[in-house]
């Protein structure tokens, strides 16, 4: 739930006059609402609720608290930054109650708000607002020690009345400044055992997320967690490590994600102007004359092609180690050189079809085998999931994801051809099919990439690009049989995450739940953000020069030269690679929240890989001159 700027948001005591001159109390009613007896008012919880409304989030205000009520739980809120607050609304009714508290204690006397507070069976909200005071009056470095002082000192005093039942949960909800990223959170009490938070929203060890708060409040209480709600129970992971250590080691983690987040923006811009300057120097060099030129300008051009097809992989091989302490230059020096270096050993095989190959199968590899093996590479890499934008904090990322999907094409057609020239048919279909398989596992499986839209893009493409490997027409009815492959393969998956516990299901499984369960109204809201989402892509990512740059370069090469794209398009493995990257294309943008960034990513795989062939020499003539030959000569060659 979002509370923005603007909306009446804030908690009242219930017999406190609003501006509107009636009580809280009585504005709620004049809402719409029936806070009962409730101490404090949230009055503006109707406009709150049309607000998320717009969201798509699915978020139901009042959600914890009305469980919390059903059995026999009240609820409270301890908030020192007055009417402004939206503490309340942690624990607010449906109805915009909060049973119990004290709004704007006085300096010090936080300790005795929480006193007076239900003794058992009781939720407490405290929020300790000093330090987000002194950030919103941007202070200065004395107020800002002073503010800190305070909120240690009301911390101590929430410590100091917790009793020997009590759950203590310390977070702060919106990281300071203005850029985001993550920020501590600590939890203490009964049965807490001291090591590292973590839950099954983002399966790593160190991380959870704020809609897991509700959840673990539920689960110590003993109420099961309502399907509205989209957190997991907290658990801990067991560590020898103080305190102190684990809370230094999340700072030096946060630092991490700051840094590679500043990486990403970097590139992000600077991948697209490569891009189109590529494309531009791609087009001249294949229409125009260049005479003496025209060798070493196209050696040029196809080697920057291979180099821009092998950054996105090289930036997921440099977050093995950590980057922080490299500096924005060194990083951006290390990425394209690297890339550089790559590209150009690429470019001295022979034939040139194998530098395209060589390209993919390294983007191959390295994406399998860093899944397979725990996803490492995935998680604050400038391509991959970053904690401070999305709820993926394990498997596989959209980008991630359009780099394994073109990646997988071009394998499984470079397999197909490879086996076809010794056994052509059903072992090279099969060959490429099972390049295709192990993508799928790969990008699908809950432990692995636990993808949803990846692998009803993957399967849906495998699908059309073996029948036409096969030498199959495609037709609308195996267009529409090929989606529902994909279907069946993502059942499959998520009937696999529904055999483990709860607790440990991802959102495959919690997506069946939720479909099937009754959750049908969250499940169109999450289809509603996922496509807004997509769509603001096209005016937010710089991204999406690439996908222009692509359809133009595709255009102006087929109206100016065409008989040279005709000569490609001739090749026998150019119509499964036509077929299958054209639903690559569409299928990423339109299944991922990602949007067009996804086939941009896929075009830096596959554009410089058409391109290269495009420039590459032309195969030498054999000499019409017989030669004579002794027979055990031609049997050598003839075998050869």
């Amino acid at each position: 739930a979002t509370a923005p700027r603007g909306a009446p948001s804030g908690s009242w005591s219930a017999d406190a006059r609003t501006p509107s001159g009636r009580t809280a109390a009585e504005a709620a009613r004049v809402a719409g609402l029936d806070p009962g007896d409730a101490a404090i008012v949230v009055p503006g919880l109707r406009e709150v609720e049309a607000t998320n409304r717009g969201q798509h989030e699915g978020a139901r205000l009042g959600a914890l608290a009305a469980a919390l009520e059903r059995n026999g739980w009240s609820t409270a809120v301890v908030a020192d930054g007055g009417p402004a607050s939206a503490a309340g609304l942690a624990v607010v009714s449906p109805d915009g109650g909060v049973d119990a508290g004290t709004l704007d204690p006085a300096p010090g006397s936080v300790g005795d708000a929480i006193a007076a507070l239900p003794a058992t069976r009781a939720v407490a909200v405290v929020e300790l607002d000093a330090v987000a005071r002194a950030e919103v009056a941007e202070a200065g470095p004395a107020e800002r020690r002073r503010a800190v002082a305070d909120a240690d000192r009301d911390l101590a005093a929430v410590v100091d009345a917790l009793g020997p039942d009590d759950l203590l949960v310390v977070l702060s909800p919106t990281a300071p400044g203005t850029r985001d990223h993550p920020t501590p959170f600590v939890v203490a009490g009964p049965g807490i055992d001291a090591g590292t938070a973590c839950s099954a929203t983002t399966r790593k060890a160190g991380y959870v997320t704020l809609a897991d708060v509700s959840a673990l409040v539920l689960d110590r209480a003993g109420i099961r967690v309502p399907g509205s709600m989209a957190g997991t129970p907290i658990t801990t992971e067991a560590t020898s490590a103080s305190g102190a250590a684990r809370l230094a080691e999340r700072g030096d983690a946060i630092a991490e994600t700051r840094f590679v987040d500043r990486a990403a923006g970097h590139l992000l811009v600077a991948l697209p102007i490569v891009f189109a300057t590529w494309s531009l120097l791609a087009l001249v060099v294949t229409v125009l004359p260049l005479g003496r030129a025209a060798p070493a300008a196209r050696a040029l051009v196809r080697w920057v092609g291979l180099l821009l097809a092998t950054v996105p992989i090289v930036t997921f091989a440099v977050a093995a180690p950590s980057v922080r302490d490299w500096g924005q230059p060194r990083w951006a020096v290390v990425v394209w050189v690297a890339a550089a270096v790559l590209g150009a050993a690429a470019a001295l095989l022979r034939p040139p079809a194998r530098a395209a190959i060589a390209v993919a199968a390294l983007t191959w590899a390295v994406l399998v085998v860093d899944l397979l093996t725990g996803g490492r590479l995935q998680f604050d890499s400038a391509l991959g999931n970053s904690p401070s934008v999305g709820w993926r904090f394990a498997g596989i990322g959209n980008l991630a994801f359009g780099l394994l999907a073109a990646s997988t094409l071009v394998l499984a057609v470079a397999a197909w051809w490879w086996v076809g020239r010794r056994r052509p048919g059903t072992p090279a279909v099969v060959a490429a099919g099972a390049i295709f398989a192990v993508a799928v596992v790969v990008d699908g499986a809950p432990d692995l990439g636990a993808d949803v839209g990846g692998v009803l893009t993957l399967a849906t493409v495998g699908a059309l690009t073996l029948w036409t490997l096969a030498g199959r027409r495609l037709s609308p009815v195996r267009i529409a049989l090929a989606g529902l492959v994909a279907l069946g393969v993502l059942g499959l998956l998520a009937a696999v995450d529904l055999t483990r516990p709860e607790a440990s299901q991802t959102h495959l499984g919690r997506l069946v739940r939720d479909v099937f369960g009754g959750g049908g109204g969250d499940s169109i809201d999450v289809l509603w953000r996922k496509a807004d989402a997509a769509l603001a892509t096209f005016v937010r990512s710089s991204l999406v020069w690439i996908v222009i740059c692509t359809v133009l370069l595709g255009g102006l090469l087929w109206g100016l030269a065409r008989p040279a794209l005709r000569r490609l398009l001739a090749l026998p493995a150019a119509r499964p690679l036509v077929v299958g990257g054209g639903a690559l294309l569409l299928l990423g943008g339109a299944l991922n929240d990602s949007g067009v960034m996804v086939p941009a990513i896929m075009a830096t795989v596959l554009v410089p890989a058409a391109v290269h062939l495009l420039l590459a020499p032309p195969a030498p003539e054999p000499d019409p001159t017989p030669v004579e030959r002794a027979p055990a000569v031609e049997a050598t060659v003839g075998r050869a």
